[in-house]
């Protein structure tokens, strides 16, 4: 709670006070505006006084023109300049009683103003009318008295203005003061608070550099901790996995033999066993590949009934061991194909009914699937997994869903298990936006519910796929292993005698290496069509191994990695080594025959040398200069090789923005050397695959890349040998 306060009390006082210092600012800007308006003013007043100063000056001067006119008009004759003065002043009249109303000297001006106007009578008589010398001698018996009264009135108009611009001067000057004294506390008060603020601010930035450098460290131990953690996972994966594929492997062949229905019997509790084993190291694994969140969903055309029904055959046997039913229900309305996950949606309802099985001692099981939502593009299924078996405490609902969790503490010791399942199928049906709810009570069966949208799958006249249990394949020799020969790198004598007796079967010729380094002199001095390379093993591990194969021996033999290593990211490193397909152990032997068959099928044929590097168009680009082709060359073959490495790396870092980089500048790279290269699409589609953050598509086309780089190196190396070769022979 006190660290709380701590936390809360800098923050209020560092808003308030911010806001205080707005208000601050915002107070010297109104005083500012306030003295900037005043002083316009003044400013507007002062030019005021200065016009009317400049009004009256033309009036009185105007004045003056007339009289002196008037008393020589016998002599002249001539009025008509006259009558141009009189009408100035007439204009300028209005204007001056305008100014002065502005300039607070009103009765003053308005004198000054009356006076001028009977100075104006008397000149429109004069000057207007016909005059005649009796009212040019009244006129000048009196104008004297009147133009002295006019000009009286003109100083007494100019003190007025003159003390009225004084005051004025005056006052801005004590507003000016005024301003600058409040400005000057402002101030003080402004620096004072920013003072505080900053090192409030700095403080903080202190404090907040010492949490995150406390987060680092924190962040590299839990990073060192995943790293151990996913060793130890690597470890435990190929320990476990690699006896279990020869447990797992030779039981199968043995299964093939003829046996005494006792010894049927113990081999079939050997494959059980085999296979419980096998399903506890893949939910450690499938809770770690959900942890890195590398756990990928298909979407592929499947049936739901086909895999309601593969559930009820495959738990058939054990429920009626148990006396129990086993009954699935499809609903009609139920669409015959959808596309999505056939597999992970198998993998829950397995753990659903294997845990409904398990713990269930009377009655049975119902599997019961409906239509829940329906459109034209997609349904929304429910499933339900109900048994009439233990149940499970009110209090425990919400802890089974939780990893290494059973409902009671014995469970474990009276069923089995490692509590993992659930917390799998609550992943797997979150992940493919699917929701999980469980209805149960203590010795009255429990109900697993849980929905999921798929799409509906369409296509003209589609056939309705087989049902029934998964049937393994039998191994029979193909055409593609008619005089091939495998390179098999594995140190583990167990699993080279299954892989011997899974060769004879084929009738497909093997030779065997016990590690890496043994593989690749093997390769030195034989012809081989395919290696199959584990990872682990003494002297010289799968990767080091592969990369001799394609940098030092320069040859683009397939190369099948072969490991127990399942961790997630493990298949993206094997085909960044530079291998180009990826087994895991136990070996599934239908797995198994379909990758020999797809890949002896391609066989190691050299591809065609000029679809990489074109000699006619880098010499036309050059116009033959054999210099430039050699230099261009050169880099190309120094070049090349550091791209693929780098591009490796960001695929195996799963760094899309790197990988798209990387795979646009090496298109530049081959599109320098040739116009039509078969590398550009590959690379073309390794930029479009890493803008979708598609990793699937982006290995396969990098395996492609990588295949064909011992072709291309050597390919550039001859253009550059026969280049220099030319050279040579020209200076001699």
């Amino acid at each position: 709670m006190k660290s709380s306060k701590n936390i809360r009390l800098p923050f209020f006082f560092v808003t308030s006070l911010s806001m205080a210092l707005m208000a601050i600012i915002i107070y010297a800007r109104y005083q500012a505006d306030k003295s900037i308006t005043s002083l316009r003013k003044g400013n507007l007043n002062a030019v005021n006084v200065f016009k009317v100063h400049v009004l009256r000056d033309e009036i009185i001067d105007g004045i003056y023109t007339i009289d002196f006119g008037i008393a020589n008009l016998n002599a002249t004759k001539d009025a008509t300049n006259l009558k141009d003065t009189l009408e100035k002043i007439k204009t300028n009249l209005p204007l001056l009683d305008s100014l002065i109303a502005i300039t607070e000297s009103e009765s003053t001006g308005r004198k000054f103003i009356r006076l001028v106007n009977e100075k104006v009578k008397s000149y429109n008589a004069i000057l207007l009318d016909t005059y005649s010398p009796q009212s040019l001698q009244n006129f000048n018996a009196r104008t004297d008295l009147l133009t002295d009264s006019i000009y009286f009135s003109a100083i007494e108009l100019e003190d007025k203005l003159s003390d009225y611009l004084q005051k004025n001067i005056a006052d801005n000057e004590k507003l000016a003061i005024k301003v600058s004294q409040i400005d000057l506390r402002l101030t003080f008060i402004i620096i004072g608070a920013i003072a505080i603020l900053a090192t409030i601010i700095i403080l903080r930035l202190l404090q907040n550099f010492q949490l995150l450098k406390a987060f680092y460290a924190e962040r590299l131990e839990a990073e060192k901790a995943a790293r151990v953690k996913e060793q130890f996972l690597a470890n435990m994966s190929h320990e476990i996995r690699t006896p279990i594929n020869s447990v797992v492997g030779f039981t199968n062949l043995l299964q093939k033999t003829d046996l005494k229905p006792e010894q049927q019997q113990y081999v079939s509790l050997i494959t059980t066993a085999g296979q419980n084993l096998l399903s506890i190291v893949n939910d450690i694994l499938d809770i770690s590949k959900i942890e890195a969140g590398m756990l990928h969903f298909d979407k592929s055309p499947f049936s739901i009934r086909e895999v309601c029904y593969n559930i009820e055959m495959l738990f058939q046997h054990k429920a009626k061991d148990k006396k129990l039913f086993l009954k699935t229900h499809v609903t009609d309305d139920v669409p015959e194909l959808l596309l999505g996950d056939k597999e992970r949606l198998t993998q829950v309802l397995m753990n659903l009914t294997s845990n409904a099985v398990k713990f269930t001692a009377a009655g049975g099981v119902y599997i019961n699937v409906r239509c829940k939502k329906f459109s034209t593009n997609d349904v929304t299924l429910g499933f339900e997994v109900k048994d009439t078996g233990i149940g499970i405490k009110e209090d425990k609902l919400n802890v089974i869903f939780e990893r290494f969790e059973q409902a009671e503490t014995d469970t474990t010791i009276k069923y089995g298990g490692t509590g993992l399942g659930l917390a799998i199928v609550k992943s797997l049906v979150t992940m493919q936006g699917g929701k999980l709810n469980v209805l149960s009570e203590e010795g009255k069966g429990s109900v697993f519910e849980f929905e999921i949208n798929y799409e509906i799958y369409k296509q003209k006249n589609p056939s309705p796929p087989a049902t029934g249990s998964e049937v393994k394949a039998v191994l029979i020799p193909h055409p593609a292993f008619e005089g091939k020969t495998v390179l098999v790198a594995e140190d583990n004598k167990m699993n080279q005698l299954l892989l011997k007796k899974i060769f004879q079967q084929l009738q497909l010729k093997a030779a065997f290496a016990t590690d890496g380094a043994q593989a690749v002199e093997l390769l030195k001095n034989h012809h081989y069509d395919l290696v199959l390379m584990d990872i682990q093993m003494p002297v010289m591990d799968g990767y080091t191994a592969t990369q001799e194969i394609r940098k030092t021996l320069q040859q683009a033999i397939p190369i099948i990695a072969m490991t127990a290593k399942v961790l997630p990211g493990e298949k993206e490193k094997c085909i960044a080594a530079g291998m180009n397909d990826y087994i895991s152990k136990p070996i599934d032997e239908t797995s198994f025959y379909n990758v020999l068959v797809k890949t002896l099928s391609v066989g190691t044929a050299r591809p065609d040398a000029p679809c990489f590097i074109s000699t006619d168009y880098l010499n036309n680009m050059l116009a033959g200069d054999t210099q430039s082709l050699i230099e261009i060359m050169s880099q190309f073959i120094k070049q090349y090789p550091q791209e693929i490495q780098l591009l490796a790396a960001a695929i195996n870092e799963h760094d899309y923005d790197k990988v798209k980089r990387l795979s646009h500048l090496m298109q530049t790279t081959v599109r320098t050397v040739s116009n039509a290269s078969t590398l550009y699409p590959h690379l073309l589609n390794i930029e479009n695959a890493a803008a979708a953050e598609n990793t699937e598509s982006i290995q396969e086309s990098f395996a492609a890349i990588i295949y064909t780089e011992p072709f291309v190196m050597q390919q550039a190396r001859d253009i550059l040998a026969n280049a220099s070769g030319s050279i040579k022979s020209n200076f001699v």
